[in-house]
């Protein structure tokens, strides 16, 4: 018979001292007017429709991540803290990062690889390298201000000299963790070579691979948004017309986020100017031309 799970099978010391620090942070800041406004701000920006509706498509998507996970043994539910956590500070900034690239071409594989290969550290080096509580009540905020700090003199390059003594601190502080996580692994090696260690750590690279074919999408929905608005602007069109223009990007571009900013970026006065279905006709084809003008200036370069 399995024992009961208690508290501390879901949070670890780290876990608590953060959550008390943000309960503190959270009661001073609602004393302040200013502080207050711009949460009201912030959540009028989330009920936009556009806003809360990716955003619940993140969620419903990262919850049948988690139940594929959980079938195949990867995911277990003592593991929901550190799935939120993910979520929150991992799966949200990389959408973030992606609706808000303008249709680079390599962000995806840029940011996915980025985030595995954090989550990997944080979750071996940071999470298995916890302290007692006491100790991480003060290593928590410290961390906190010594990000703030990096964070601040990397804006400013009169303080050039001030940003490399915090990067040597940081790397000092990094160290000694790392020594602390080496240390436990090898005193407490039965514990971490087990099925519960393991799928701590690979949860978040796994939930992070599992994310990419989301963010791929919500790139493309993004991208074909600011098509559909750079139609929006110039001479004044339809309804017929605009929806004219929109089924044929649809269809000449398709899923293709290459098509889609390729087209953005060659003919954004173009676009504005597509008023009929000539005209959205010969962008299209002008469009045509040119991808296939810059794919044989590139086999001609190639070839030289």
């Amino acid at each position: 018979m399995n024992n009961p799970l208690t508290f501390s099978d879901f949070v670890n010391s780290r876990q608590v001292a953060l959550g008390i620090w943000l309960l503190v942070f959270a009661g001073w800041a609602l004393t302040h007017a200013n502080i207050r406004d711009s949460i009201r701000g912030l959540g009028g920006i989330l009920l936009n429709w556009r806003i809360s509706l990716m955003l619940i498509s993140m969620g419903f998507y990262v919850g049948v991540s988690v139940w594929a996970l959980a079938k195949g043994g990867a995911w277990a539910i003592d593991q929901i803290v550190d799935t939120a956590l993910w979520l929150v500070l991992s799966a949200a900034v990389l959408l973030s990062d992606v609706v808000t690239g303008h249709g680079s071409e390599r962000i995806l594989p840029r940011v996915v690889a980025k985030s595995v290969l954090v989550v990997v550290i944080v979750e071996f080096v940071v999470a298995f390298a916890t302290f007692p509580l006491i100790v991480e009540f003060v290593f928590v905020p410290l961390m906190f201000v010594l990000g703030a700090m990096l964070a601040i003199s990397e804006m400013k390059t009169e303080r050039e000299g001030v940003h490399r003594i915090l990067l040597g601190l940081q790397g000092v502080v990094g160290f000694v963790i790392l020594i602390a996580a080496t240390t436990k692994l090898v005193r407490e090696w039965s514990t971490f070579a087990s099925l519960d260690t393991v799928r701590n750590v690979t949860m978040a690279p796994a939930l992070s691979v599992a994310f990419v074919p989301f963010l791929w999408f919500a790139s493309t929905i993004t991208l074909y948004e600011d098509l559909f608005l750079r139609h929006s602007f110039g001479p004044a069109k339809n309804v017929l017309t605009r929806a004219w223009f929109i089924l044929r990007m649809l269809v000449y571009c398709r899923l293709s986020r290459k098509k889609i900013s390729g087209i953005l970026g060659r003919f954004p006065l173009q676009i504005m100017q597509a008023v009929d279905r000539k005209a959205i006709g010969e962008l299209i084809r002008n469009d045509s031309v040119a991808r296939r003008k810059g794919r044989t200036d590139g086999a001609g370069a190639a070839s030289q």
